[in-house]
């Protein structure tokens, strides 16, 4: 059985490209598309890692972070988290600094940006997140 990785990622290019790039790798992801469909997943099923949109169409990635780290159960509580801000808009650049230290202040264990998408540069960080007796 493989190992499961959540990507709430509400941009279906952005959730394929994750699919495309982990799941070579041993790792089943599990897409969600809302913050609600993401606590359904994390109740329902084991997972070993969270991936989150910085950017979120409906929600806000930092009530997630908040919500995920008050959890009662600690498995879900102590899952590692990545916030996954690809190709930000340009107003979105100027406020980097600012989105990674509240996102790491509230829980979040790495902030990636990213613009282009570097596939290679990406499963990099990554896969220094993931135990490696996580992989199959």
């Amino acid at each position: 059985m493989p190992h499961k990785i959540l990507a709430l990622k509400d941009r279906p290019e952005y959730a394929l490209a994750l699919k495309d790039l982990i799941e070579p790798h041993g790792y089943e992801v599990l897409v969600v598309h809302t913050i609600e469909q993401a606590f359904e997943t994390l109740h329902r099923e084991p997972v070993n890692m969270i991936i989150v949109a910085v950017h979120l169409q409906e929600g806000n990635v930092f009530d997630f972070i908040r919500t995920v780290r008050a959890d009662p159960n600690p498995d879900i509580k102590k899952l590692p988290l990545i916030c996954l801000n690809l190709n930000p808009r340009l107003h979105a650049r100027y406020l980097n600094d600012s989105l990674e230290i509240s996102a790491k202040a509230l829980g979040a264990d790495r902030f990636i940006t990213m613009e282009p998408y570097d596939a290679v540069a990406l499963w990099a960080q990554i896969e220094r997140m993931l135990p490696v007796e996580n992989a199959i």
